[in-house]
């Protein structure tokens, strides 16, 4: 395998990708430029300074049945920033079924993700808040339902069940 910069494009199983010419893009995708090539044919990288930070300068065009045109200067405000960490630290907790409210996850300001399965075979509601009851809940899910609470919401989760034989299997994904 080679490292240089002007191949060294991977595919998701790290295998390396030859791209040759220009790719086009629908309007309707998303795309990221890895390098250009300017008028005297040499390859040119983003450019980005030492805190990382990418600058982005000139013009963009696109043609999908005709041509659509972006003139003037393209400006990037604020840092993209990529996140290498690994978030692989994780709780695992069951939580005993209970018609009145549970507590199923405190609030933790850590917490990137939370997961619950519902392991009963009767409903369990679900509440992105405090004092679950069945008039009162986000969402309600059935007898051996799963759930993913929204990433990065980092409140109190509680529950109640229409019985009181099973549990909840409640993962919470940390930073």
């Amino acid at each position: 395998m080679s490292y240089s910069p002007s191949n060294n494009i991977f595919n998701t199983n790290g295998i390396e990708l030859a791209v040759s010419g220009g790719i086009a893009v629908p309007l309707s995708a998303s795309a990221i430029l890895f390098a250009g090539v300017d008028n005297q044919n040499i390859v040119r990288l983003p450019k980005i300074d030492q805190n990382g930070n990418l600058y982005v300068s000139g013009t963009i065009s696109s043609v999908v049945a005709g041509t659509q045109s972006v003139t003037g200067s393209v400006s990037v405000i604020g840092i993209a920033t990529i996140d290498n960490n690994n978030h692989g630290n994780s709780i695992i907790t069951n939580i005993p079924a209970s018609i009145t409210n549970a507590t199923l996850a405190n609030s933790n300001s850590s917490r990137k993700g939370l997961t619950i399965f519902n392991n009963t075979t009767k409903t369990m509601y679900i509440k992105y808040g405090i004092n679950c009851s069945t008039s009162s809940f986000s969402v309600k899910i059935t007898g051996q339902g799963y759930l993913e609470i929204p990433f990065y919401y980092s409140g109190q989760i509680d529950a109640i069940f229409s019985t009181n034989i099973g549990e909840a299997l409640i993962t919470e994904i940390l930073n």
